[in-house]
């Protein structure tokens, strides 16, 4: 999934935050945002499923301006096919939805922002999808985090008889499983969306709406790859416990014992995709990946060494976890008094199924 960090003068859909700062009693003049992709360059156009920084100021009468200023001072609200992920105090985190279905001419993605208790009106942001970037769906599970590899055990120190052994390596940290794939249901269609023919995606279950352009586009329900064992933690050497005046050895060296490694996570299992369309062309236009995770390594055992430094015995090796189970894939060719009765079924704003093409 891309990640790109979206820094904002914003709060929550919809939470308004009591405690204000200087900026709230301003009589603000205009407020200003602009939006920046990963790399840091301003975009107007945004891609579904990913999260975005905000740069945000306002100026008050005065001519001062006030650079991404305390959240607390702000609203945020009605967020259209957006969420929020993350508030700081000067920073907040947005991510745009999967769905992304709109009137022609209307925005994509937006939100309205206003100063907190201050008469400035709120006006609305929005955003244009990407057409031309938009060429992926990802509904696919999330990787496992990897195990924690075990501590060295620490050296004997040989002061005295009970001393002489190095205390034992821990047991490598097992990697956490792989998230399954999410399930899709898919309806493929045809739509004049503004007098541009697109690709039309509808999820029955869920009742939500994609649109695309013709061309391909991949829909990932794979599921995550496990995560690696974490590796066994060394023994601690042992040491001789010697007389200080003979220099004899009173009590030898022990080396503590090696951990063994951990287990590897197991692989998420794909999630099943099920394509429906009137039409068999319509399948070309999809591209669908359903693979099961792979199951993560397991750790490498921890060792102990001998009087020579050299390996002298080893823990075990953690067992790899398996992989996922793949999804299934359906195709499904439907009448068209079937797929006229999808039509029913769909809720969203600007929807015409007069505007489906045959």
């Amino acid at each position: 999934m891309k990640k790109i960090y979206l820094l904002l003068l914003a709060l929550t859909a919809v939470i308004m935050v009591s405690c204000t700062t200087e900026i709230s009693e301003k009589r603000i003049a205009s407020i200003e945002v602009t939006v920046r992709n990963e790399a840091g360059n301003p975009v107007e156009i945004l891609l579904p499923d990913t999260e975005y920084t905000v740069d945000f100021q306002a100026t008050d009468s005065g001519g001062k301006v006030y650079k991404s200023p305390d959240y607390r001072d702000f609203s945020l609200f009605q967020l259209h096919n957006m969420e929020l992920s993350q508030q700081k105090r000067r920073s907040v985190l947005i991510r745009t939805k999967h769905e992304n279905f709109h009137p022609p001419g209307e925005a994509a993605f937006g939100f309205r922002a206003a100063v907190k208790d201050n008469p400035f009106p709120a006006r609305f942001y929005g955003y244009q999808l990407d057409w031309y970037g938009h060429y992926s769906m990802d509904f696919s599970g999330g990787d496992g985090k990897d195990g924690k590899n075990g501590d060295d055990g620490s050296d004997a120190s040989g002061s005295s008889e009970d001393n002489v052994k190095g205390d034992d390596g821990e047991d490598g940290r097992d990697g956490t499983d792989g998230g399954d794939g999410e399930g899709l249901k898919l309806l493929l269609m045809h739509y004049n969306h503004g007098g541009e023919e697109r690709l039309l995606l509808y999820e029955p279950d869920k009742d939500q709406l994609y649109i695309s352009e013709l061309k391909a586009i991949t829909i990932d329900t794979s599921g995550g790859n496990g995560g690696r064992g974490g590796s066994g933690g060394n023994g601690g050497e042992g040491k001789n416990c010697v007389d200080e005046v003979s220099g004899e050895v009173i009590k030898g060296g022990v080396p503590g014992d090696a951990g063994d490694g951990g287990r590897g996570g197991q692989g998420g299992s794909g999630g099943d995709i099920t394509l429906l369309a009137k039409d068999e062309y319509l399948f070309d236009y999809v591209q669908p990946i359903y693979n099961g995770g792979e199951g993560g390594s397991g750790g490498a055992p921890g060792r102990t060494l001998s009087a020579g430094g050299t390996p002298r015995r080893w823990g075990k090796q953690g067992r790899s976890g398996d992989d996922g189970d793949d999804g299934v894939l359906k195709y499904d060719t439907i009448s068209e008094f079937e797929l006229r009765s999808f039509f029913n079924m769909i809720s969203h704003e600007g929807f015409d199924p007069s505007k489906v093409i045959y």
